[in-house]
């Protein structure tokens, strides 16, 4: 108790473990309410729109998901390190800011265009064209969204306000507007228009306080943002090989109805793993700083937060796999028990995914090593291609769950070997 108190006292006087803490409650909050209001919604969705309804809509935001992970180019590491880093220069800061909104805007562009063809040239899916132009809403929200500016200056109290605003009015239309299963499309773009209007405020709110607004666009400066981003982009791209790749590649070899079992059962695990918080984007911007002060320190604390994330992660994979069947059967209802073995595969991600996060970003991103970083997630992304299509064919709808976990559990050893070669851990 006294080491506690001592603890409590240290935070509420030493401004910087103050500072700390206060990210750690804004965005672990934020965390929280990105997953708790959906999964709020999610039982009244699947009771109204049906298996099949529901992975119509999986499949195209699936699909849309790695548009997401095109206008967010990395931005969200190498963006946020730059202002943490040049985060008492205004000038700077306004640079750097309207650099990264114009090209997220250059490649949401091209995101459109390529969203277009897509559906175009697939008759099956030009039916569709308004449920995919519905789930766009949520690439918009990408491109405006300021969470990067206010990690990196580690202020998230502001965003985590309009964030929880904004989802607490989209889930409360969903309620108002979705009735029948015919209003699925609803579903989308409700949750898009809240985050758009959330972002915007956001916007508002930098240039109130920090004087930092958007400039006219600046080629080389556009040019210097992209190149600054590209290996945290390769990384994404190839970390949506084995996440949002799978349910699409699902949709591509069944039908919306598999989809729908597997995103359900997906959505589950991913609530189970909220839990954890976001514990390494709080982390992050601080252990860039401490590595390039006291490498020793640095070392000392990944060890720490490493074993607490680790033992934290395992203790909810096992409950999640105890209450899923409980879980899936009176949450999802009892159309989706089919997803009840598709959880108990996918929560045991939740450790893996705890364990290979600290390892990842805390280890080797804050340490400036990129291309390991890519190298890593580029073998694992094409491993679980690898996996995947077999793994479809001889285990169905709970192909995709094994496959993923076979590749998350890879990385962890691959990264671990990486971070003990270099002296990291």
């Amino acid at each position: 108790m006294r080491r506690i108190k001592k603890f409590a006292l240290s935070v509420r006087h030493n401004k910087s473990r103050r500072a700390l803490a206060e990210n750690l409650v804004s965005l672990t909050t934020l965390q929280y309410a990105s997953y708790i209001f959906p999964l709020i919604v999610l039982p009244y969705v699947t009771r109204v729109l049906g298996v099949e309804r529901f992975g119509r809509i999986a499949f195209a935001q699936a699909f849309i998901a790695y548009f997401g992970v095109l206008v967010s180019y990395g931005f969200g590491f190498s963006a946020t390190r730059q202002v943490a880093a040049e985060r008492d220069d205004p000038a700077r800061l306004q640079e750097i800011f309207s650099n990264v909104l114009w090209a997220k805007i250059f490649l949401a562009a091209i995101s459109f265009a390529l969203m277009i063809a897509f559906v175009e040239m697939q008759p099956a899916r030009r039916t569709q064209f308004w449920l995919y132009m519905a789930c766009y809403t949520t690439v918009i929200g990408s491109v405006v969204a300021p969470e990067w500016f206010f990690q990196g200056i580690e202020k998230m109290k502001y965003i985590t306000i309009l964030g929880l605003t904004a989802r607490t009015v989209s889930t409360i239309l969903v309620f108002s507007v979705v009735h029948r299963a015919s209003d699925y499309m609803w579903i989308p773009v409700l949750s898009g228009t809240g985050s758009i209007v959330g972002a915007c405020i956001g916007h508002w709110r930098i240039q109130k306080e920090y004087g930092v607004r958007i400039t006219r666009p600046n080629i080389g400066g556009i040019a210097v943002q992209l190149r600054g981003g590209w290996d945290n982009f390769l990384s994404s791209a190839f970390i949506s090989l084995y996440t949002t790749t799978n349910a699409f590649v699902l949709g591509l070899m069944t039908n919306a109805t598999q989809v729908g079992y597997y995103s359900a059962a997906e959505k589950v695990s991913t609530g189970i793993g909220s839990l954890w918080g976001p514990v390494p984007q709080v982390l992050f911007p601080r252990f860039t700083r401490l590595f390039r002060q006291d490498r020793e320190r640095g070392k000392r604390q990944l060890r720490i937060v490493l074993l607490f994330a680790a033992s934290a992660t395992l203790l909810l994979s096992i409950a999640g796999c105890l209450v899923s069947p409980f879980l899936v059967r009176h949450y999802l209802g009892a159309r989706f028990a089919p997803s009840i073995p598709i959880v108990q595969i996918l929560v045991f991600n939740v450790f893996v995914v705890g364990v290979n996060n600290i390892l990842g970003v805390q280890g080797l991103l804050a340490n400036n090593m990129n291309a390991a970083f890519r190298n890593i997630v580029l073998c694992s992304g094409l491993l679980n291609l690898a996996l995947l299509f077999p793994a479809v064919r001889l285990y169905g709808v709970t192909g995709p769950a094994i496959s993923v976990l076979i590749v998350e559990s890879t990385i962890v050893v691959a990264m671990w070997v990486v971070l003990r070669k270099s002296q990291l851990i």
